[in-house]
């Protein structure tokens, strides 16, 4: 799987880590992901795959197009269905405050599907 990863010029750095690009085959089926102290964009432009919480046997979510993923408190399993194509945002802690306007609170173990824009 190719990884392509850009930090933004300023203004933008001061809230963005980075924008990223994944493309191709994952070498794994599943991944475990771990907590970490950000919120991430994320813009499907491949196939489905579904999210699960820890010792669930259903997905809790389906990721079809775009969505916000927010501070979890544990890991959480996404099974990759090939080939993996998406562009992502990591925002830097407290990073996306300027652009949700909503506190960080309401964003814990959330993810947020976006509906697209017609």
């Amino acid at each position: 799987m190719e990884y392509i990863s850009h930090i933004p010029a300023p203004p933008l750095n001061a809230y963005i880590d980075d924008l990223y690009y994944l493309d191709g085959p994952s070498p794994y089926p599943r991944l475990k992901v771990s907590p970490e102290p950000s919120l991430h964009l994320m813009i499907n432009l491949g196939n489905v795959f579904p999210i699960y919480a820890p010792e669930q046997a259903q997905p809790f979510a389906t990721c079809t197009e775009s969505w916000w993923i927010g501070m979890w408190s544990k890991y959480w399993i996404v099974d990759w269905t090939q080939p993996v194509q998406f562009y992502g945002v990591h925002f830097k802690p407290a990073g996306v405050y300027p652009f949700l306007r909503l506190p960080l609170s309401e964003q814990r173990d959330r993810l947020l599907h976006l509906l697209p824009v017609d």
